[in-house]
């Protein structure tokens, strides 16, 4: 019989660890904000390595949580497994359609065996090019149109059990095609790409042999999490951002809000920024004496003439796109699921994708933070607006 002892609190405890002999890991819980209890083995037997394993776990699902993205995945070939015993219950209960046993042969004939091990919410835009060259290169001859939208149907049904089962979200099906055409999505960073590089640039910033190295990378990782907390444009728009620009927004409520006024192609502006920034702008303001010996509400009132962004040394850098290009390469997120080369300019795209995925504002007020029209939004972004209201149409 397995006993539970140890029990130890932390996050002001909303995560708990403890351990259950005979096993010697520290195992955690914790609860989301959907009440529901989530619990995993740390993996460690020492303690300060078990929180911190626990704390990255809970802070991971919150933002997963907030997003409205599965906590956990499954293989491809378990899900297809699923779909193919769905089909048949049908099939054996007069309501299937005669092309589902079309279906069940592409999914074990083809499908199966190349996507066998993928997990299904990772599937991408160029996993499906890759198969269909993969398909061209066994059968010697161009695919049919018919072969094509069997495919396309099998992998629907397969992605429609994941949904179903929670494992992935609409927002996560590859778009399917049988012209192979790119649309007009630009490229961004998925939601566990983004947790990859925020785990990523930790690490990243310290493995630098030149004290310059590690002075960029540090600035490179504060940069990178303004951006995509912000919607800002990389370049002009947040290089000439001074501490002066920055101010504190008061509701009658109490409750108040970092706001900082840039000036971009379309003008000047004021956009508001996600509550963390206020941790990053504290990280930067540590690195400088002079700023330090302020408190950071004083260091706003003081409206300095100041660059943010700037180098321990004090100077400016117009080499921060190259450094991320290098963390892109490290981290293999350079490529996105089209195949095309990701930027600084993509953690704008990746705020405006996880700002329509949270279904809290609409394209015309992300319009207004991003400095945009609200045509670009929708010739970009429609197809998320269309994904969270599907539901309202159903």
């Amino acid at each position: 019989m397995k006993v539970i002892h140890d029990l130890k609190y932390v996050r002001d405890g909303e995560v708990v660890l403890y351990k259950k002999s005979p096993n010697r890991f520290w195992q955690c819980r914790f609860k989301l904000p959907n009440a529901k209890w989530h619990r995993c083995s740390t993996k460690h037997t020492n303690f300060d390595y078990a929180v911190k394993t626990a704390t990255e776990r809970y802070d991971e699902s919150r933002f997963l949580h907030k997003y409205n993205l599965p906590l956990q995945s499954k293989r491809f070939q378990h899900v297809a497994e699923l779909a193919i015993k769905d089909m048949q219950r049908e099939l054996e209960a007069g309501i299937g359609k005669s092309v589902y046993h079309t279906y069940i042969s592409s999914i074990r004939t083809h499908l199966t065996p190349y996507f066998a091990k993928k997990t299904i919410d990772k599937i991408t835009v160029l996993d499906l090019r890759n198969f269909k060259a993969n398909q061209l290169q066994k059968f010697n001859r161009p695919l049919k149109t018919s072969t094509l939208t069997n495919y396309n149907a099998s992998l629907n049904r397969i992605f429609d059990t994941a949904i179903a089962k929670g494992w992935m979200s609409k927002s996560q099906v590859p778009p399917l095609s049988n012209k192979g055409v790119k649309g007009e999505r630009r490229p961004a960073f998925s939601v566990d790409e983004w947790i990859i590089i925020m785990r990523a640039l930790r690490t990243w910033q310290s493995m630098g042999q030149k004290t310059v190295t590690r002075n960029m990378r540090e600035l490179l990782r504060d940069y990178v999490l303004i951006l995509a907390n912000t919607g800002m444009r990389y370049g002009t728009e947040s290089q000439n951002i001074k501490w002066k620009h920055i101010s504190w927004l008061n509701h009658k409520d109490g409750s108040r809000y970092l706001m900082i006024a840039v000036d971009g192609k379309t003008g000047r502006r004021e956009l508001i920024a996600r509550h963390n920034v206020l941790v990053y702008l504290k990280r930067i303001q540590s690195r400088f004496a002079d700023l330090n010996s302020m408190t950071f509400d004083a260091l706003l009132e003081a409206k300095l003439d100041v660059h943010v962004f700037r180098l321990r040394n004090g100077l400016q850098t117009n080499n921060l796109n190259q450094s991320f290009e290098q963390f892109l390469k490290y981290v293999g997120l350079l490529k996105d699921k089209f195949g095309d080369n990701r930027t600084l300019y993509s953690l704008r795209h990746t705020y405006a994708t996880m700002t329509l995925m949270r279904g809290q504002v609409g394209i015309h007020d992300l319009a207004r933070q991003m400095g945009t029209s609200v045509v670009m939004i929708e010739r970009h972004y429609s197809h998320l607006n269309s994904a969270m209201k599907a539901k309202s149409f159903s």
